[in-house]
């Protein structure tokens, strides 16, 4: 091989390893990005999923306070219930109302 050619060669090759390098940063820096928002979407998927729990249970307490002071029955909450179910409420099975 011609020492031109050698040299074209070797420049080239350095080229795109500056390059590949530069290209691998950015893809690192944007994965690091990546997954620091992915913590941040975990602690607040875990923060509404408390609420969540809490407003059940309140929801659970005041039902529960209905029926034990006599101003609502059993048959009275199993129609806000369906009447929820059909508004696109709380569905059965989610611990709604219950």
């Amino acid at each position: 091989m011609s020492l031109p050619l050698t040299l074209g060669l070797l420049v080239l090759l350095a080229v795109l390893g500056l390059r590949w390098r530069r290209r691998e940063a950015a893809l690192r820096q944007e994965l690091d990005a990546l997954t620091e928002r992915l913590h941040e979407l975990g602690a607040r998927m875990e923060a509404d999923e408390q609420d969540l729990a809490d407003a059940l249970s309140s929801s659970g307490v005041a039902e529960q306070l209905l029926l034990e002071k006599g101003i609502a029955d059993e048959d009275e909450m199993e129609a806000v219930r369906r009447r929820l179910d059909a508004e696109g409420g709380p569905r059965e099975g989610d611990d709604a109302l219950h």
